[in-house]
């Protein structure tokens, strides 16, 4: 009550954004309790203050990510009003993915290529099994071949490629497609797949051995780190689970395609810092 209290005396009174949000976004931290906080920065915000847009994005993600959880309906609401920002920002996409996966597999087979197309981010490998999980194996790697048509540069394409092909039983093609991302970038989870599939078709006792030795000792690539304390994390918030920081999270994958896309506001990045 208190809370809220504050936040409308803060609008009676005009009082500028930047004095009243940090310690609002720490309250909603620690309380987990952010509708108040999207209501009031929505009141207060102009559509050129492109800071608090992209943290008005991030707040109606949380609502929209905890409402999901809790298999409300108006989590499709918020989350429309978080792409009306950040129309390609991975986490946004990926629920969008797991609250349309029941409707019209066409639209979102375009949505998801031209996220790709635009925004080469890795959680495309959870959009597509996620929007496609109803399918059988041979046919969403049909559907993931028309989605991932560019950016053959990108290890993770052909990463990606190769888990779904092995979990398709398409063993040769798996194979190539998973050396194709080790010669871009050796990772343990290719050399993981080349590894079992050696095992199971393979007399070649020396290349088996070679492959264990590769997988065993290649180190764990680590999803998100947060760069105020960094911690490493397995999954994306909003903020930093260890030190509460607010949207601090980020990836090495996700610094290279935020540089490339730094003058532009559609790809607005998650790296702002309130003082």
């Amino acid at each position: 009550k208190l809370y809220s209290n504050i936040l409308n005396n803060c609008l009676d009174k005009k009082i500028n954004l930047s004095w009243i949000v940090p310690d609002a976004l720490n309250f909603c931290i620690g309380n987990q309790n952010w509708n108040l906080l999207g209501n009031f920065i929505e009141k207060k915000i102009n559509n050129n203050d492109i800071k608090y847009k992209h943290i008005l994005s991030l707040v109606n993600f949380k609502i929209a990510s905890d409402l999901y959880l809790n298999n409300n309906e108006s989590a499709k609401l918020y989350l429309k009003k978080s792409l009306s920002i950040n129309k390609y920002f991975p986490a946004f996409i990926e629920l969008y993915c797991k609250l349309n996966k029941k409707k019209n597999k066409d639209h979102l087979l375009r949505l998801l290529k031209r996220f790709w197309k635009n925004y080469p981010h890795p959680n495309i490998e959870n959009c597509i099994n996620i929007g496609f999980e109803d399918l059988d194996e041979l046919t969403k790697i049909k559907e993931a071949s028309k989605i991932l048509v560019a950016h053959d540069h990108l290890y993770y394409k052909h990463l990606i490629l190769g888990k779904l092909k092995y979990n398709a039983r398409i063993w040769g093609e798996s194979k190539k497609s998973l050396k194709k991302s080790i010669k871009l970038k050796p990772t343990k989870t290719a050399y993981y797949y080349l590894y079992q599939m050696e095992k199971k078709f393979s007399s070649d006792i020396i290349n088996i051995a070679k492959l264990k030795k590769l997988y065993v000792h290649s180190n764990d690539e680590s999803n998100f780190i947060c760069r105020h304390c960094n911690v490493e994390l397995i999954k994306w918030d909003i903020f930093c689970n260890n030190c509460n920081e607010f949207d601090s999270l980020s990836s090495s994958v996700e610094d290279i395609i935020k540089k490339k896309h730094k003058n532009r506001t559609t790809y607005l990045l998650d790296n702002i810092k309130i003082n």
